[in-house]
């Protein structure tokens, strides 16, 4: 359904991630081994991202106020004088 994503490491010590409309140049700071580790925790959860949104889009496409909320303090309850 989808085209390959796109991983590859850029100048700069940045990674680029691309995915249909998902386009990401990022760029970790931190020991090599943490930097290291940082893109390629990355690179293996990317590919996921593009079809795991497709599966939401009706709902991500559903209006806020008509969403129902959990019963918990989160969201617009966040808010409620009954959440501490």
């Amino acid at each position: 359904m989808f085209a390959p994503p796109v991983i590859q490491e850029l100048g700069g010590e940045r990674l680029h991630l691309s995915h249909g409309p998902i386009d990401i140049v990022l760029k970790a700071w931190g020991s090599v081994d943490a930097v290291q580790a940082a893109y390629a925790a990355a690179a293996r959860r990317f590919p996921t991202i593009l079809p795991e949104l497709c599966d939401e889009l009706a709902a991500l496409r559903t209006p806020a106020l008509q969403v129902q909320w959990p019963d918990a303090c989160i969201g617009p309850a966040i808010h409620s004088p009954t959440c501490s």
